[in-house]
């Protein structure tokens, strides 16, 4: 890889790391009033609560006084919905939430992705990369150069003066 491809993949590997980082800095909302199932259906009786939206099993909604509630209620039953209907509470319920598009694309393909990058960088290092030249697969390849006479410098007169010249050449 070229250093521009590797500047590129760090800041944008740092940017992600920031961003995961600091998302969950910052005011969050305003917590609502937490409720007890009991004191929600004393509300309830006394006609105190303007609105109820149901979330899979919690309750958010609105007071008379305009304070926002949230409460944890056990499995729907047929009587708290007709005591919520007797007292004229608005009932509203919610679809659960589906997780991103972005998010399970995400989650789908990061092991594939990772997977051949790691396959990629594996063989490029048997190849030659971390383990010297020529890398691990190329213990049975000889690197002798065919040689014409023209390109041959060494003469006889060059080896002329050792004594163990034949000796040195069959080592």
């Amino acid at each position: 890889m070229n250093d521009i491809l590797k500047n590129t993949i760090l800041w944008i590997t740092i940017g992600l790391i920031f961003l995961s980082a600091f998302s969950g800095i910052g005011p969050g909302p305003r917590q609502p009033k937490l409720l007890s199932f009991d004191e929600f259906l004393q509300h309830v009786k006394d006609k105190d609560v303007l609105d109820a939206e149901f979330d899979q099993n919690i309750i958010h909604g609105t007071l008379q006084d305009h304070t926002e509630y949230s409460t944890v209620i056990p499995p729907i039953s047929s009587q708290l919905l007709q005591t919520l209907m007797e007292k004229n509470v608005k009932i509203v319920a919610k679809r659960p939430e589906q997780p991103s598009l972005l998010l399970n694309i995400f989650i789908s393909w990061f092991p594939v992705i990772l997977l051949i990058a790691a396959y990629y960088f594996l063989m490029r290092n048997l190849q030659g990369g971390l383990s010297g030249k020529g890398g691990a697969f190329s213990f049975g390849k000889s690197r002798a150069r065919m040689m014409e006479e023209n390109q041959i410098k060494v003469t006889f007169a060059d080896v002329a003066g050792v004594d163990e010249a034949k000796a040195e050449v069959q080592e």
